[in-house]
């Protein structure tokens, strides 16, 4: 588990990145391939080897929980990477 601060005008942007992605516009952003996306509690991104991401808003505090899983420890480490990356970039991208 890792997270990502938001400052307040970040929640909304934080929020329409989650809303708004899709399978397509996420691919190329991991070295894994991506075989489906659920947005039921936040965004959680599956991949071909079994590993998955979930990205979730904290409903108490202004940040951004990223939880990841896969069998080899290193994956895990290297999708939570990515997926912080690519957060921080999405809102970099909207100020």
């Amino acid at each position: 588990e890792d997270m990502i601060k938001l400052n307040p005008q970040d929640s909304d942007t934080a929020k329409a990145f989650l809303t708004d992605a899709t399978q397509n516009n996420l691919t190329g952003n991991y070295n894994e391939t991506i075989t489906s996306i659920n947005k039921k509690d936040g965004l959680k991104i599956n991949f071909n080897n079994g590993s998955w991401a979930l990205i979730r808003p904290s409903g108490t505090e202004p940040v951004i929980r990223i939880y990841t899983e896969s069998e080899i420890e290193e994956n895990a480490t290297t999708i939570m990477e990515q997926t912080k990356n690519l957060l921080i970039s999405s809102l970099e991208h909207k100020q």
